[in-house]
């Protein structure tokens, strides 16, 4: 989008002669809104989006006292002033681009040199090279010029001009983001360009939005050359007076402007020879003979010099390179839709999966609660035996023995069925998840070949010779170790095909969370809430699921909570200023009272509607 600027309109117009037309045979584009100084004033605008991620207020509030040169002269540093005086301003820092196409620093150069040195279409310059430039306060002149040298752009003309400019490059601006199109980058941007110290900018990301990986491999080819002096002289001449050379408010301009004519100078050797429509190209500077020897020059080394031939190329030749844009974007859209229906084939065996261990959880649950009603039986019939031989009644020792068969029974019928079922459930699950066929049920012996034959009583009706017998001599059952259970060895399950359920555990954790009542000040209350949510996003869980969990008192809470979350997040965005600096100036106010605020009252307030203001 920024390269089609560097052509320039295609027409230049006076008063006096009308339109005139190059005869090179250029294609020339309609932007009849879009004249010398508005071209180069847009291109500096799309530049300052491209490179530092500025928005349109942001640009249209800059000042020439907001720029000041970097201290190796290889870029600059602007300052974005907040509209609030109680609001630090941000800094932000670019360095000149691989490509001059993209470079922020030649369209800054090209906007200020067009102020100074071409005139408009009535033959006016906006500072012309006299004692009248010694009178401006150039600190306070806008950046982006409007209607006049000390009123910035308006956001109408900030608009038709990008109109314009999408129209040069053959796009239709209704149907393009051009907020998207111009920080689109070629390298992950995570990180914050802006610093709220002068000192400490991102050199890292400045060096990435630059066309390099790191300082190492920053080299700007064309700055090896030095340009003439009798070419850098006649631009921005008036810095070089002793007046401008001694003046206190002109210190930090005056290198600017000397940083930017030498790279301007450099950077005119590729586009008076890619761009020869540039207004800057029919710029007699631009066309003096030293100049024209000093582009001659450079760039025959550097056409031959394998080192900056990359560098120097055309970023239309380099993007060339990359084939047909729309036959790799066909290629990833097939490459998206294989991984969809690879998600879909996850998602749908994990669901059966859960579906396949929330069953055997159901069974064994069954076979547990069965064999625990069993164990409960049998030690009530124990209980009742113990309860006969401590009697004295006649009838103790027929009672005794029908209850010693009955348990004996019991546990005959029911020692290893349960067992046999929770082992059966088990393979059963294994082999599902397998996917192999259901397994054979291991064989376990018959309960009764295990068991002793109980030792039968006498009875009255039994005449037998009366002899003491043993309290302890009833029958025992079988260890453990005497149980023997047999598993076929055919196609035995492997334990590594079964999926961890680690993280089916943690997500139900998370989801029987709830926030937490202990939370008495605004920072416990900020960093749980902030948890919880923090945790239902990486477990992929929704409010909703959450809510429906917790039901209608937990939805209240969170609702109140949420009141004070949801106004110190908006009081962040209306400041423009970082949720902690508010979160501080709310604590402060909680604080400061002769009774202080309890989160009750402060969530009280914001639900009457009732204004806070962190100020007072």
């Amino acid at each position: 989008m920024i390269v089609p600027l560097w052509e320039g309109t295609g027409t230049q117009s006076t008063p006096e002669t009308g339109p005139v037309t190059p005869t090179n045979g250029s294609t020339f584009y309609n932007t009849s809104y879009l004249t010398k100084h508005k071209l180069l004033r847009t291109l500096l605008d799309f530049s300052l989006t491209h490179t530092l991620y500025l928005k349109n207020i942001q640009k249209r509030k800059l000042e020439f006292g907001d720029v000041v040169c970097l201290d190796h002269n290889e870029g600059y540093r602007i300052q974005s002033k907040s509209a609030n005086s109680e609001y630090s301003p941000q800094f932000y820092g670019a360095l000149r681009h691989k490509y001059v196409e993209f470079c922020s620093n030649a369209a800054l150069a090209a906007y200020i040199f067009s102020r100074f040195h071409i005139p408009d279409d009535y033959g006016t310059v906006e500072f012309p090279m006299n004692g009248a430039t010694m009178n401006v306060d150039f600190l306070n002149v806008k950046l982006l010029k409007g209607s006049n040298k000390l009123s910035s752009i308006s956001y109408s003309q900030q608009h038709k001009s990008s109109i314009a400019a999408l129209e040069l490059g053959g796009i239709n601006y209704k149907e393009t983001n051009l907020s998207k199109l111009l920080t689109t980058q070629d390298f992950e941007d995570n990180e914050k360009l802006a610093s709220l110290d002068q000192n400490l900018l991102n050199y890292q990301m400045m060096y990435n939005l630059a066309g390099f990986q790191d300082q190492s491999d920053y080299q700007i080819a064309r700055n090896a050359f030095e340009p003439p002096q009798n070419v850098l002289c006649q631009i921005f001449p008036f810095v070089d007076t002793p007046f401008y050379a001694s003046a206190p408010d002109f210190a930090t301009l005056r290198p600017l402007l000397i940083m930017l004519r030498r790279s301007l100078c450099q950077d005119m050797v590729y586009i008076k020879s890619k761009y020869p429509n540039n207004p800057l190209s029919l710029h007699p500077i631009f066309n003096s003979e030293p100049f024209l020897e000093f582009a001659r020059s450079s760039q025959s080394m550097l056409e031959t010099s394998p080192v900056y031939t990359c560098e120097y190329g055309s970023p239309r030749n380099f993007l060339s390179q990359e084939g047909n844009l729309q036959a790799q974007m066909n290629a990833q859209n097939l490459v998206i839709s294989s991984l969809k229906e690879q998600v879909q084939k996850q998602l749908e065996h994990q669901h059966n999966t859960m579906a396949s261990l929330a069953e055997f959880i159901s069974q064994q649950n069954e076979s547990f609660q069965a064999q625990s009603e069993c164990i409960q039986k049998i030690q009530n019939s124990t209980n009742g035996l113990l309860v006969l031989l401590s009697s004295r009644n006649s009838n103790m020792l027929h009672l005794a023995q029908q209850t010693l068969r009955e348990t004996a029974e019991l546990y005959a019928s029911s020692n290893n069925v349960h067992l046999q079922r929770s082992l059966n459930n088990t393979m059963e699950l294994l082999a599902r998840l397998n996917g192999s066929p259901k397994p054979l049920s291991p064989h376990f012996p018959h309960p009764q070949n295990q068991l002793h034959p109980p030792h039968i009583l006498p009875g009255p009706h039994h005449p037998v010779n009366h002899q003491s017998y043993p309290l302890n001599h009833f029958p025992q059952a079988p260890s453990p170790n005497e149980t023997h259970i047999s598993i076929p060895t055919t196609n035995p399950v492997s334990m590594n095909s079964v999926p961890n359920t680690h993280q089916y555990l943690q997500r139900q954790s998370v989801l029987c969370r709830r926030l937490s009542r202990q939370a008495l000040t605004l920072y416990e209350m900020w960093d749980d809430f902030k948890g919880l949510e923090q945790s239902l996003k990486e477990n992929d869980i929704t409010i909703t699921e959450w809510l429906k969990v917790h039901g209608s008192s937990e939805r209240q809470f969170r609702h109140t909570r949420l009141k004070i979350i949801k106004f110190v997040e908006d009081e962040a965005n209306r400041r423009n200023c970082s949720i902690d600096y508010v979160k501080e100036k709310l604590r402060e106010k909680m604080r400061n009272r002769q009774r202080p605020w309890t989160l009750d009252e402060v969530q009280r307030m914001l639900t009457s509607g009732k204004r806070i203001n962190l100020d007072d």
